[in-house]
């Protein structure tokens, strides 16, 4: 909602400075400009999830689900598994994020409204072994500390 707010203040820039194609040309350059502003936090930050959260509810769900995890990732070691795992769960959130009717992240994040979206990344997972994880990454959040537990 914001972003979309700064572009459109942006355009109206463009448009008093340049006239109508002022409010295109500017409108463009805002979204462009959005758009890289948002990777690079995403960047810097580590992703939109915090970095502490993250990775305690990867090590956890690897130290409760050791077997789950090497049958998903049988070629990868540990390091390599927790970084899919945590690009899994970045996904999920990226995906409740974008689907937000609210402009109160705490929407984003409820139970009743992560579990669905991050349901539907589950479902989208290419092999039989990564959704399995997937699903029980979810089940994981379900009880977990950090999370809804």
């Amino acid at each position: 909602m914001l972003p979309k707010l700064i572009v459109l203040t942006i355009a109206i820039v463009g448009a008093f400075v340049h006239g109508i194609v002022g409010f295109f040309v500017w409108g463009f350059l805002g979204y462009i400009a959005i758009i890289a502003i948002g990777w690079i936090l995403t960047f810097f930050s580590g992703g939109l999830l915090p970095k502490k959260l993250k990775d305690e509810t990867v090590r956890d769900f690897i130290a409760s689900y050791p077997d789950l995890v090497k049958k998903a990732y049988p070629e990868n070691n540990v390091g390599q598994s927790s970084q899919s795992i945590s690009i899994l769960l970045e996904t999920m959130y990226k995906k409740a994020i974008e689907n937000n009717p609210s402009s109160n992240m705490n929407v984003a994040i409820s139970k009743e409204f992560f579990l669905p979206q991050a349901m539907e990344v589950a479902n989208s997972q290419v092999t039989e072994e990564l959704k399995d994880l997937s699903h029980q990454l979810i089940n994981f959040l379900k009880c977990h500390r950090l999370w809804y537990g």
